[in-house]
């Protein structure tokens, strides 16, 4: 029994004498590794030198979430780059052309980019984060600001004294067009012949506007040469009457998608 135990002993012994001999070269590596370190060769440069590389030619700043152009890889901010692709749909570097229906897709992330910005110059990231910071703080007060001039102005126009008011209610859109065929008793004379088309001839308007509402706003747009020329209102060749609304209008005599389509024409005054 005491050779048997002699033996364990003996094991055991050899075993740490095994262990110890592993954590004095794990030791040494290290130390060799430091040392090969140290005796690397350390080269210094000015940071104008990285200047061309790190700064966007769109800002003239350094490099804030820098986004590659994945076609010629071209580097940029990111918010300087998605607000020129938006309107100019190419590079600014070289003018490469980018995909018209989706500009945002050609670009990428640069994380390589940004973190070798932020490793030689560890004070810009504490910058961003701090002007950022700031922006929205500001943001909150301008915000705050206004809602407190808003509350404090009182509304333009009060419900109770303008039952009738239009600003809530269903709206239509109308294409209000020169007619150019009228009965021979209605004719133009020579003089109003040359009657040009509105301007803006589309309306958006209620729908319980009446029609002499509506000729009303006419006139005013060919005023003065027909101001004592009275207004006819066509839909779909029916001579609409003056205490009609629109709604009734597209109900009884449209009946299809809008705008509705109104001619008129000018009458001479009897």
């Amino acid at each position: 029994m005491m050779l048997t135990s002699n033996k364990e002993s003996n094991e055991e012994i050899t075993s740490e004498t095994k262990i110890a001999p592993q954590s004095t070269n794990n030791e040494n590596d290290s130390a060799i590794q430091e040392n090969q370190q140290k005796q690397l060769p350390q080269h210094k440069f000015m940071l104008c030198a990285l200047n061309p590389h790190i700064v966007c030619m769109l800002c003239a700043g350094y490099l804030v979430n820098a986004t590659t152009i994945v076609e010629c890889l071209h580097t940029f901010c990111k918010s300087c780059i998605v607000r020129h692709i938006q309107i100019f749909r190419k590079c600014p570097t070289c003018g490469n052309n980018l995909p018209e229906t989706e500009p945002l897709s050609g670009l990428r992330l640069d994380r390589t980019m940004q973190d070798i910005i932020s490793k030689v110059l560890t004070h810009i990231e504490k910058d961003e984060a701090k002007r950022e910071m700031e922006f929205y703080k500001e943001q909150q007060k301008l915000n705050a600001e206004k809602e407190e001039a808003e509350k404090k102005e009182e509304p333009l126009y009060n419900m109770k004294e303008f039952p009738l008011f239009y600003r809530n209610d269903e709206q239509v859109n109308l294409y209000l067009q020169l007619s150019r065929q009228q009965d021979e008793e209605e004719m133009l004379e020579e003089e109003s012949e040359g009657v040009s088309e509105l301007s803006n001839p589309y309306v958006r308007c209620s729908f319980r506007v009446k029609l002499f509402q509506l000729k009303k706003m006419i006139k005013r747009q060919y005023e003065p040469d027909f101001i004592n020329h009275s207004v006819d209102v066509l839909c779909n060749s029916v001579p609409l009457q003056d205490e009609e609304i629109l709604r009734m209008v597209y109900l009884k005599y449209w009946k299809k998608p809008q705008p509705i389509v109104l001619d008129f024409a000018f009458l001479p005054p009897q």
